[in-house]
Order: C-alpha cells, then sequence, then structure tokens
C-alpha cells in the first residue's frame, strides 16, 4: 500500500468540505426553499403562496415576506450554483490524485437519495467500490504487487448500464414505499434517478 501524500490528503480534506458544504446547502434548499413563491387569485383577491400553502391576502406585510422569501431562496440557488462550479473545476484534480473513484451512475443515485433525506438514515450503501472507500478511509492506496495478489483475490463487477440499474431500483420501490409510507409513481421515481 502507498500512503497520500500531503497534496492527495490537502485536496482530500478540501473536497470533503466541499461536498459538505453542498449537501447543507441543498438539505437547506429542500427543507425550507423548494417551491417558489406566486400570487394567487381566490375570488378577486390575491394571496401569497408558497407550494399550496397560503401565507395570507396581499398585504404590505405579506409583500415584504414575499420579496424577502424570493431574495434568500435566490441567494441560496446562487451559493447551490457556485458550490456546484466549484466542485465541477475540482473534478479533474480529483481524477488526477486518484481521489473519489465513485462512477457517474452509482453517484447520481446516491445524490438523488441524499436530496430526498434518506441517505444514512433508512438507506446505508454498502460495498459499491469498497476498494476505493477503503483507500480514502485508511489514507492509503492498493498497489497491485505480486504479493498482494497472492493474498487477495479481487472480484470487480463492471457497472450496470443505466437501463438495468433503474430496473434494479424499480424492484425495490414497494419495500421503500411501505417502510417510509410513501407512495411513488413510475414516472417520479424514475424522474428522481435520472435527473
Amino acid at each position: 500500500m502507498m500512503l497520500l501524500t500531503n497534496e492527495q490528503s490537502r485536496q482530500l480534506i478540501d473536497i470533503g468540505h466541499d461536498h459538505a458544504a453542498r449537501r447543507a446547502a441543498q438539505h437547506e434548499f429542500v427543507r425550507s426553499f423548494r417551491y417558489a413563491p406566486r400570487w394567487r387569485s381566490i375570488a378577486g383577491s390575491e394571496y401569497f403562496y408558497i407550494g399550496e400553502t397560503s401565507h395570507g391576502v396581499r398585504s404590505q406585510k405579506t409583500q415584504d415576506a414575499f420579496a424577502a422569501y424570493g431574495e434568500a431562496r435566490q441567494a441560496l440557488q446562487a451559493r447551490l450554483a457556485s458550490l456546484r462550479a466549484r466542485l465541477e473545476n475540482k473534478a479533474p484534480v480529483n481524477v488526477a490524485l486518484r481521489l473519489g473513484r465513485v462512477p457517474k451512475l452509482p453517484a447520481r443515485i446516491l445524490r438523488a437519495l441524499d436530496a430526498e433525506g434518506l441517505l444514512g438514515k433508512s438507506l446505508r450503501v454498502i460495498g459499491t467500490h469498497a476498494l476505493f472507500a477503503y483507500e480514502i478511509a485508511a489514507g492509503e492506496f492498493f498497489e497491485s504487487d505480486s504479493a498482494f495478489k497472492r493474498r487477495f483475490s479481487s472480484l470487480r463487477v463492471d457497472e450496470p448500464s443505466e437501463a438495468l440499474a433503474i430496473e434494479m431500483l424499480r424492484g425495490l420501490t414497494a419495500h421503500y414505499e411501505a417502510f417510509h409510507e410513501v407512495e411513488l409513481s413510475p414516472a417520479d421515481a424514475l424522474a428522481r434517478l435520472t435527473s
């Protein structure tokens, strides 16, 4: 095994902080700002709505709340865009340093599950690229020398196609619907997986 260099360790810490900040901002957006503010006309009066919740008839107070909510939502969207851009800019460096080697499709699925608040509470991911995860956790890389090959046999399973991954997750949908006491339409589930 080969220890991480100082540069790799520094980059790993930086990218960990960036991911944590993006994740926190994404959770805040979903929790507090998922819906855009709007005015809805009902019986000749305009009401301030966020999602399907009314916050009152148009008045100076609701207009101020509308503006404040919109500004806060835009600021958080700008922060999310900035954090995503920062992570995208660091991606080539991570690849060059051999950090964060999760394939795109599982990473997209994990981000979608995390955005819904499922990751870490009722869902844990195990086994996916365990060697890579061990390398990061241990701060060392596996070197494929003859002694290593004699002691360990490695079984690598190729990443499934997007269609196969979606089919695999469809098989689990009923279990998660029952566990979380929710109902997902097939179109909704597919949209969350392929976005």
